[in-house]
């Protein structure tokens, strides 16, 4: 009977501490700083929309957006969680959701031709997320 009782525990644990831990971020962004072709600052509310998925058990996380889905690093600290994506040419955006779920979302593009006068294209996005368990 003893022995009964610690496999039906012992499944109990596995069982309990298999379940999937996910979180789905919906952010939607009101807000978008960038450069217009001089280089001067504007400021656009055009909506735009991103979605991760953050799976806690593995670790991992992707973003989801219109041109697909990529893993990306993920960055926690006690105010809220960051996602760095990484193209393959290099170029980073930075994500980051408080645990208020505001958001900032960020791009730091080059295009590199000509490589002697590389063109910057920075954007930072403004709004907030929804969190679905």
């Amino acid at each position: 009977m003893q022995n009964f009782i610690i496999i039906l525990f012992s499944l109990f644990l596995f069982a309990s501490t298999s379940k999937a831990q996910t979180t789905h971020y919906e952010c939607s962004y009101l807000t978008s700083a960038s450069l217009d072709e001089n280089d001067n600052p504007e400021l656009s509310s055009e909506e735009f929309k991103l979605s991760f998925l953050l799976d806690e058990n593995a670790n991992t996380a992707y973003i989801m957006g219109n041109a697909g889905t990529e893993k990306v690093l993920i960055i926690r600290n006690n105010g809220g969680i960051s996602f760095i994506g990484i193209t393959d040419t290099g170029n980073v955006s930075i994500t980051t959701i408080a645990n208020n779920l505001k958001s900032v979302h960020s791009r730091n593009t080059i295009l590199p031709f000509p490589q002697e006068d590389p063109e910057l294209i920075p954007s930072q996005y403004y709004g907030g997320c929804v969190s679905k368990q």
